[in-house]
């Protein structure tokens, strides 16, 4: 079969199902240490690879800046809006409906930032690590994280990584070949992390974002350096991954981490158009047959009955309230678990009633 033709369009609508739309406006990071603030998440932020100039709006002006490769965020999470929603900062702040950083420190380096976490992180909490996805700048990714954090009601420790995207409709390959380059910086961190957390660090992809985690978990195995069996957990979200390259990745890999959740929606615009781009290849993220992976030890959490979120559903599970209540009642004694069996592929399917 000849490959299709890839028109301009089809990359422009895949970009406004993504994170943001081209219309849309853009997160900056909105630093502004003197408004008085209700309340805060912490967010460890690590950039990777050849990072783009920042844009920074601070209390008086919007520059062009870069930061340090370690930096902490308190981000200001705001009282007067809904779960799963962000308020963008524009130019005039509003600390009860705007997400902006109400403080920012930068960090010598890897070890300092160690150590803060350490410091914050209590016994029994993880550390959580997201690897953001196509179409997303340093400042969204920060302020995602927040919200993810904050709406799932996580304690513990939280760190973004940040690799360097185009932020544009029209860079989905730029993007693809750019999580081709930042393995090779990923692979050097991820084991810092987990020789200092032990069995408590949670790996969270998002679209591209999974299959740069999954590529590097693959590269890393292959290189004899696995951390696959100390990860707490490995969950990727609306995985931008073909579904026969996935099974080639597991394969090349030790184990999949005891915990391994593939979260995805069949109405999944964005992974849609990115499967037509691939010559109609399915992806992970929005597959309608999981059987194909019964041979794996994953827990599939299908979000393809959930009403529309927003953004093409490719955020679902941080958008939607009911996803968001699902993350939050789940657990390993909840009855959607308690039956599952030793191995293998269970799917779930949301929405679902919890139990409160």
């Amino acid at each position: 079969m000849p490959r299709p033709h890839i028109y301009r369009r089809d990359f422009l609508a895949l970009g406004g199902a993504t994170v943001l739309s081209a219309c849309a406006p853009r997160g900056t990071l909105a630093v502004h240490p003197g408004l008085s603030v209700s309340q805060t998440q912490s967010v460890w932020a690590v950039a990777i690879g050849e990072q783009h100039p920042l844009a920074l709006h601070g209390t008086t002006s919007l520059e062009t800046t870069g930061l340090s490769r370690f930096v902490r965020h308190e981000v200001s999470i705001p009282q007067d809006r809904e779960v799963g929603q962000i308020s963008w900062p524009g130019e005039r702040i509003d600390p009860m409906r705007d997400f902006y950083v109400a403080g920012l420190e930068q960090l010598d380096g890897i070890d300092a930032m160690l150590d803060q976490v350490a410091a914050r992180v209590q016994p029994g909490q993880d550390v959580t690590v997201f690897v953001h996805g196509y179409n997303t700048n340093y400042a969204e990714a920060v302020y995602r994280h927040a919200q993810m954090a904050h709406d799932f009601e996580d304690g513990g420790a939280h760190i973004s990584i940040v690799w360097p995207s185009e932020a544009s409709t029209t860079g989905y390959l730029t993007d693809r070949d750019s999580t081709l380059i930042a393995r090779d910086y990923l692979e050097r961190i991820l084991p810092r992390l987990v020789r200092r957390f032990p069995g408590r660090v949670v790996l969270v992809g998002h679209s591209m974002g999974a299959f740069l985690t999954m590529e590097t978990l693959r590269q890393m195995s292959i290189g004899g350096t696995d951390i696959t069996g100390d990860l707490g957990g490995l969950v990727l979200v609306s995985p931008d991954i073909r579904i026969d390259v996935f099974q080639a990745q597991v394969a090349r890999m030790a184990q999949l981490p005891e915990v391994t959740v593939v979260i995805l929606s069949q109405r999944d615009r964005a992974l849609q158009l990115s499967s037509r781009l691939a010559g109609g290849k399915p992806r992970l993220g929005s597959a309608a047959d999981m059987e194909v992976l019964s041979d794996m030890d994953l827990l599939v959490v299908d979000l393809s009955d959930l009403p529309n979120s927003g953004q093409g559903n490719h955020l679902a599970i941080t958008t939607s309230p009911a996803a968001v209540a699902f993350i939050r009642g789940l657990s390993s004694d909840d009855p959607v678990l308690r039956d599952r069996r030793e191995s293998g592929l269970l799917v779930v399917r949301v929405p679902l009633l919890i139990p409160r």
